[in-house]
């Protein structure tokens, strides 16, 4: 009688064995197809990003480019063009573990400043000053 009961909670424990490891092997193999439909929509987004960039890419490159030809220009434009006087300041400050560094480019049309200064502080904030130039 022992024996039988012995043999029969084998077979009950074999029969729920096979079940939770058939539930398992189901786990395992959604995963898997999960893994690989994450891996798919990974790839399709990078071929989107690289397509965007392409175009993004080419975009910048066929902007502006017409190049500045003095020569087609009318005497008008070329006139208009002679009056621009503009100041432009681009400061970068970059925070590194060596320390604070700054990078600065001024471009000053002719005119623009005659007789003054240009101040610059640590927060990049630039000041043009333009005194009275001087009398002859």
């Amino acid at each position: 009688m022992i024996a039988a009961l012995a043999i029969g909670f084998g077979v009950l424990a074999l029969v729920f064995w096979a079940e939770a490891h058939g539930r398992a092997h189901e786990r395992r193999t959604i995963l898997d197809k999960m893994l690989q439909l994450e891996r798919e929509v990974n790839s399709y987004r990078k071929k989107d990003a690289m397509k965007m960039l392409a175009v993004v890419l080419m975009v910048g490159l066929l902007a502006g480019c017409a190049p500045f030809n003095p020569a087609s220009m009318s005497p008008e434009q070329l006139a208009a063009f002679a009056k621009i006087k503009d100041a432009t300041v681009t400061c970068i400050i970059a925070n590194t573990p060596y320390g604070k560094g700054s990078g600065l480019y001024i471009n000053l049309d002719k005119g623009v400043l005659t007789s003054g200064t240009v101040t610059i502080d640590d927060a990049c904030k630039t000041t043009i000053s333009n005194s009275a130039a001087p009398k002859p």
